[in-house]
């Protein structure tokens, strides 16, 4: 055997860890900052539902190819896990914008900031994990084991 690696059991280990992690990131934090936006009366347009499910998503798809790194698995899961979080960013563009109102003294003062552009920005990553994903998938289709050594490499 040209290469090492990582057991089951310490993958999943691991993949746990990153699980907790990205849970973290990507779905409590934004779903407290919106609350707390939300108590302010900041409109923001983006539903909580989204947040939950499409993040919910992309941390299942990311944590379960990363455990299955070793295996032929590892492309497709990549690949899955790059369109989820590209259909997620498509998604959350319709809703780029914040605004704040407020009115006192016979003056109403309106404040908007649009992050659409930031967001397509964003894209790119997801974008660049499917053409990754993709590439992997056709390796380990044509030439099994191939991309193992480089990835495990004998300790």
């Amino acid at each position: 055997m040209d290469y090492s690696p990582p057991s089951y059991p310490f993958r999943i280990v691991i993949g746990v860890i990153l699980f907790v992690l990205l849970l973290a990131v990507l779905v409590i934090l934004p779903l407290w900052l919106l609350g707390i936006v939300g108590q302010h009366d900041v409109g923001y347009g983006v539903p909580s539902v989204l947040v939950l499910y499409g993040g919910l998503a992309i941390v299942v798809l990311n944590t379960l190819a990363w455990v299955a790194k070793a295996e032929r698995i590892y492309g497709p899961l990549c690949i899955a896990a790059s369109l989820v979080s590209l259909g997620y960013l498509l998604t959350l563009m319709q809703y780029a914008s914040i605004q704040y109102s407020t009115s006192g003294g016979g003056t109403a003062i309106t404040a908007a900031v649009s992050y659409g552009d930031f967001i397509k920005l964003l894209c790119i990553v997801p974008a660049i994990g499917l053409v990754s994903g993709l590439f992997m998938t056709l390796q380990d289709l044509f030439h099994p084991k191939a991309r193992l050594p480089k990835d495990f490499p004998v300790k």
